[in-house]
């Protein structure tokens, strides 16, 4: 004899006249965001959002870490649009792009695998290239001395 199951609201109904409860449970995600472009300062990374069980999309943000495993993981300031320009603080930093979706049980976070390390531009692993006077740092004085040949 099989289980004939009817829905109503909440409640599902059982052929044997049983009431089940139906929880809405958060977001899930089926297939997780990813992003594609050169890991590379000066790049431009895209997202790409993932396969969600149910929910309405909330945000996006992207995420550093200092290594693949997310040591360090901080959000990227400004960083929440489907784009993200790689800058220069994020060279050696491994990155990931995340998505939230939203419904009536609550929030749900779904994340990229990380990928990395930023490159600086060139292929130098080296991001403390000093770009002006300002930059550098306090040596008591600057002494700027002309070559003479």
């Amino acid at each position: 004899m099989g289980l004939l199951v009817t829905s109503t609201g909440d409640f599902i109904t059982t052929s044997t006249g049983d009431y089940l409860y139906v929880a809405t449970v958060t977001p899930e995600p089926i297939v997780s965001p990813t992003f594609s472009g050169s890991l590379v300062v000066g790049q431009t990374l895209t997202g790409s959002g993932g396969t969600w069980s149910d929910g309405t999309f909330n945000a996006r943000k992207w995420q550093s870490a200092d290594d693949g495993s997310g040591t360090g993981v901080a959000d990227i300031g400004g960083a929440t649009s489907s784009t993200y320009s790689i800058g220069f603080t994020a060279a050696a930093k491994y990155i990931r792009y995340a998505e939230q979706y939203t419904n009536a049980a609550g929030t749900t976070w779904a994340y990229s695998a990380w990928s990395g390390p930023v490159t600086a531009a060139g292929g130098s692993q080296d991001s403390s290239v000093i770009t002006s006077p300002a930059r550098m740092p306090s040596l008591g004085r600057l002494i700027y001395s002309p070559v003479v040949r």
